[in-house]
This record gives structure tokens, sequence and C-alpha cells, in this order.
């Protein structure tokens, strides 16, 4: 086993990720695309000299240089991103409402960064994408949102290195903001999980684990009316979080599972209601990965052969090919169906090819 401590100038406590894990290289690919790294001089030295720094400062006025009073106070969007380095991976859909109005609040406030963040933190959105770190009681912010988002990672690095990707996906914020509101930290967190697995799973021999795993199989396949197949990160999850029990019988367990294995395989988040529609459609934990791989090579073939014929649509993503594929979708399948004719054939609309309004090939002989 190989641990990796990662930083960033808004995270100067290390986050700690095993290397030799498949979750583990996941998490290490979205920490990395995240600006994360593992020199923790440079974390340190960006964290005093670039805007998002926790130990950022800004420029030092100059009496010499004035600022034209004249000159509209202005901020990108951009540059909120640059101060704020965590905030469109964290913030996700409501990102760009947080810049709209942390920008707001630095042109009324005369470029005060101070101004800003009030002005960002009285939106309704940041509850959403901050829950728990308003004090209720007393209106307060109990930490600032850089040090909320190094927590969140933490706990997140911390399940993933428990084998429990899934979990975290998809209760990892829900955790993350109980902990803030009882005020209980990251490390003491993580020292719970770990005593857990150490009382529960690392004294038991492989053949009592086994033993355990299957009698709440039967049980979870005796409740449901079908075979369920937890694995042994299931049921840490389950001891570690009691009111599991109640997602595993409406199968938010599994879904959760099928969850990460689309994020992996096809790069973009999935809602519960989505898994539970490719759920229905016959496609298992087992058989997943293959089918979203598939579908993901398929689109981006699609796509390809759609911007060679000038072609506006809608079946370069691997979720209408699963549409298709799996629903069958009529109007995809023809659009997929003329794409593919029409890629045989060689032909291309740009030369004379018709079109309907809709956009499919309705002729395929060049002028």
């Amino acid at each position: 086993m190989a641990i990796r401590s990662y930083f960033r100038r808004d995270q100067l406590t290390p986050i700690t990720v095993d290397d030799q894990t498949d979750d583990g290289k996941r998490f290490i690919a979205e920490l990395e695309s995240n600006g994360y790294f593992q020199d923790e001089a440079r974390a340190i030295q960006e964290s005093q000299s670039l805007p998002g720094g926790i130990n950022y400062s800004g420029p030092a006025a100059s009496a010499s240089t004035p600022v034209a009073e004249e000159e509209p106070i202005n901020l990108s969007p951009n540059q909120v991103y640059l101060r704020l380095p965590w905030l469109k991976a964290f913030a996700g859909g409501n990102a760009d409402k947080l810049v709209d109005a942390y920008i707001k609040g630095y042109i009324e406030g005369d470029a005060s960064e101070t101004a800003a963040t009030a002005a960002m933190r009285e939106i309704p959105e940041y509850n959403t994408v901050f829950p728990g770190i308003v004090n209720t009681e007393t209106g307060a912010i109990r930490m600032s949102e850089g040090s909320y988002v190094a927590g969140f990672e933490q706990i997140k690095a911390s399940l993933v290195g428990q084998g429990l990707g899934g979990y975290a996906k998809q209760k990892g914020r829900e955790i993350y903001a109980t902990m803030v509101g009882n005020q209980v930290s990251p490390n003491e967190y993580i020292n719970r999980v770990t005593t857990v697995r150490s009382r529960i799973f690392d004294r038991m021999d492989e053949g009592m684990k086994q033993n355990i795993v299957a009698a709440y199989n039967d049980y979870y396949s005796n409740e449901l009316g079908e075979q369920i197949q937890l694995e042994e990160s299931s049921i840490l999850a389950l001891a570690i979080d009691p009111n599991l029990n109640t997602d595993i019988l409406n199968k938010r367990i599994t879904a959760s599972e099928l969850g990460a294995v689309y994020t992996t395989e096809v790069g973009e988040d999935v809602s519960l209601q989505r898994i539970q529609e490719f759920t229905q459609a016959g496609i298992t934990l087992g058989r997943a990965r293959t089918q979203f791989a598939q579908a993901a090579t398929t689109a981006r073939l699609l796509g390809s052969m759609a911007r060679r014929q000038n072609r506006n649509t809608t079946v370069g993503t691997a979720s209408n090919v699963l549409d298709a594929t799996l629903f069958k979708d009529e109007d995809l399948m023809q659009e997929i169906a003329a794409i593919e004719a029409q890629n045989i054939s060689g032909s291309s609309i740009a030369t004379g090819a018709m079109r309907t309004q809709g956009g499919q090939v309705t002729g395929l002989t060049e002028n």
C-alpha cells in the first residue's frame, strides 16, 4: 500500500489517498483534476501568493499609483474561479449563481472581498451547496468555505480508502453536513470509521466475514424478493450508518454503486432516478461496467461520425445511446441508423444528401 498526500493553496492539511486501490486511483484523478498536487512546499507558497490561498493577504497598496476614481470596478467569472478554486467542482450547477452573487457584492462593495463573500452567502443556493455551515441559532458561519470543502475532501478520501466509494458518492455530503452541524471534526469521524472496521472486520477470519456477508444477503434477498449481492464494503457501511438499512431495502445502496460505476466509465454524474431506470431495464452491478463503457464508446463514435457529416445530433452521449439500446427510443434509434448508414455510404450532408427538418437523412444520392 502506498499513501499519497495531496495539497492545494486553500488546503494545507494533507488529503491522504491509497494509490493501490481502484477507488483510490479514481479519487486521485478527481483530486488532480481539481488542482490538488503532492508538493506541500508549493501549496504553502501559493497559499500566501495567490488569491484563494488561506494565507493570502492581497497586494500591498501603493501610494504612488492611486486608482483612478472614474475607472469602473469589474470582476469576471474566471477571476472569481481563480480566487475560489474549489467553487466550480464543489458547487456544481449552483456555481454560476454563487459567482454572480459574488461579483455583485464585489462591485457594490467597492472591490471588497468581504462584501463579495457576504453577498454570496445571502442567496438561497449557498445553503444548498454548504449545508450545515450556517449556525441556525446565531446565523454565524461555522468556518470558511475553503475549510468546509477541505473537510469534505478528507471525509471522502477516508471513505474511498475503506472501499466505500459508492457510499461516499450517495451519502457523503449528507454525512458531512450532519458532522458540521454537530461540530464533529473530520479527524474524529475518520477515527470512528477506522475503529468500527478494526472492531468488526479486522478481528474476524475470512470465513466469519463471508458468513456475515452471506447472512445479510439472505436477509435482504428475502425481504426484497430478489437476489441481492452486497459486498464486504456494504456491510461496513451498515455498521457505521445503521440508517442504511432503509436505503438498502429501497435498493439505494445498489443504485449508488451503479452510479459510481457510471461516473467512472462515462465521466459524468447521474441521478438516482436515472440509475433506477437502468436497473429496471435489467442492468446489474455485475454487467454495468461493460454496458456503460460500451455506451460511452458508441457515443464517441457516433459523435465523431456526425461531425464529419456536418450533422446536428443528440445521440453523441452515453445516456442517449442507452436510451436507444435499453428503452428502444424510436427517434434515437432512427437517428443512429441514419448516421451509421451515411457513414457506410460515404456520402455527406454538406454535398447534397437530403435531410428532413429534424436532421434525418431521407436520401443518400449525391447530386
